[in-house]
């Protein structure tokens, strides 16, 4: 168990020792190593893994075996990459990038390279080893466990009662983590933006996330149309184990993995049956006139529905493009675009038409505030009397009335509307009223007025 450390001179009896000189082991910046003992007890055959023993770094093979160190795969890393480790490789095999073709076990150098996620991506966490999941209240993620460091310190979450499968938490964007690819499989699911297009298969690339949705076509009346579409969405990083869970991730060691598969799935049985059954409910109660008529309507709708489904799985629906309906006749195509552009300019112009009717209304309310408010401001200086006065004054001057008339007012009254008369000499009786009541309690030396 024991070894000599290097760079040191010994005086040692060969005849009783043999020193085997062995390369210190080394571990690539960037990479991690993986461990399997060839001592110590026999672990349960119902564990994958040793039980984890404190044993500074594999490099004390004593305390590795008093402790109770087990036989087969640890569960802890050499976790860092760029430093060399004084370890017994008669007691510990250590695979690196440097010796993968000795572990035949199908590791390859991706899987031991420290796991970067990118930005725009969640890492969604499959662990496999665990407790077995209790899946009869059908929860199908498992529960956060504290204290683990992002699956890095993989006896902890045993211990903590841990159960295999994806987890509820994912490993986030910009950050770089040393884990065991024989403990977690990490699946990269987009957290950017992301534009989905319905196409022909001819156009397909197998590698794009809308790879298996096919271009749209339905029949109506007869006749074939076709729609385009695109889907804008952005998956929040709180629901991306669920869409793993539900939709799958490849099986085998672990590793970070690009699974484009998952989300092709997702895009093709929510998106794709979401629009599929709206269009087939839609030819069936329509015309192809009731489409061109009602095709603003129906983007509306198709965009309501979308962001129905999409919220059933946490997804945000950004925007929903839809082109116009294209009917394979050419003749009827050219004669339904003839239709769609008289429509639309019929609707341009009553749009235009509201528009000026509603800034009309606008100009009349502002007028009226603007006549309401001079009002006030001359009721505040002159007094509401004086103002009324001067009104009638000024109505009375704008009608058609002699050049003169006698010293009677009841000339005037001659050439006036019985209506304008009748009022004019109320409102100047009432003011008479007013005024005399004013002039009862005046003192009798005008002064003190």
């Amino acid at each position: 168990m024991a070894v000599l450390p290097d760079d040191m001179t010994y005086f040692i009896n060969t005849r009783l020792f043999d020193v085997v000189t062995v390369p210190r082991t080394h571990v690539p910046l960037g990479t991690v190593g993986l461990v399997t003992a060839v001592a110590g007890r026999v672990r349960p055959t119902d564990r994958p893994f040793a039980r984890h023993v404190q044993c500074d770094d594999f490099q004390d093979g004593d305390a590795f075996l008093v402790n109770g160190g087990e036989q087969g795969r640890q569960l802890s890393v050499v976790l860092a990459g760029g430093t060399s480790y004084a370890i017994n490789p008669l007691l510990f095999k250590v695979t690196t990038v440097n010796n993968l073709e000795d572990s035949g076990d199908g590791l390859t150098s991706d899987d031991l390279r420290e796991v970067a996620v990118p930005i725009g991506y969640a890492g969604v966490v499959v662990t496999l080893d665990g407790d077995i999941p209790n899946r009869s209240d059908g929860d199908m993620i498992g529960p956060i466990i504290p204290g683990h460091r992002s699956f890095q310190l993989p006896w902890v979450f045993l211990e903590q009662g841990g159960v295999r499968g994806v987890q509820e938490e994912v490993l986030s964007e910009g950050e770089t983590y040393a884990l065991n690819p024989w403990f977690v499989r990490v699946v990269l699911v987009p957290t950017r933006y992301l534009i989905l297009e319905w196409r022909t298969s001819e156009n397909w690339e197998s590698l794009n996330h809308d790879a298996h949705l096919d271009e749209i076509t339905f029949s109506v009346q007869g006749h074939r149309l076709r729609l385009p579409l695109t889907q804008t969405l952005r998956i929040p990083a709180s629901a991306a184990p669920r869409l793993v869970s539900a939709f799958g991730s490849p099986s085998g060691l672990g590793g970070v993995i690009s699974y484009r598969v998952t989300m092709q799935r997702f895009a093709d049985r929510v998106l794709g049956t979401t629009v599929a059954n709206f269009l087939h409910g839609l030819a069936a109660t329509s015309t192809v006139d009731d489409l061109i008529g009602r095709y603003h309507q129906i983007k509306v709708e198709l965009s309501d529905q979308i962001r129905a489904s999409l919220d059933e799985w946490g997804v945000v629906a950004l925007e929903t493009v839809m082109g116009p309906f294209e009917v394979e006749d050419p003749r009827l195509n050219e004669t339904l675009r003839r239709i769609v552009e008289t429509r639309t300019t019929e609707t341009t112009k009553s749009q235009l038409l509201m528009h000026e009717n509603q800034i009309d209304e606008m100009r009349v309310r502002a007028e009226r505030r603007r006549a309401a408010l001079e009002l006030e401001r001359e009721v505040e200086l002159l007094g509401y009397d004086n103002v009324e006065m001067r009104r009638i004054i000024g109505k009375i001057s704008k009608m058609q009335v002699p050049m003169a008339v006698s010293a009677d007012i009841s000339g005037l009254l001659d050439y006036l509307p019985m209506t304008i008369a009748s009022s004019l000499l109320r409102q100047l009786r009432e003011l008479r009223t007013a005024q005399g009541k004013k002039t009862e309690g005046s003192p009798e030396n005008p002064s003190q007025l």
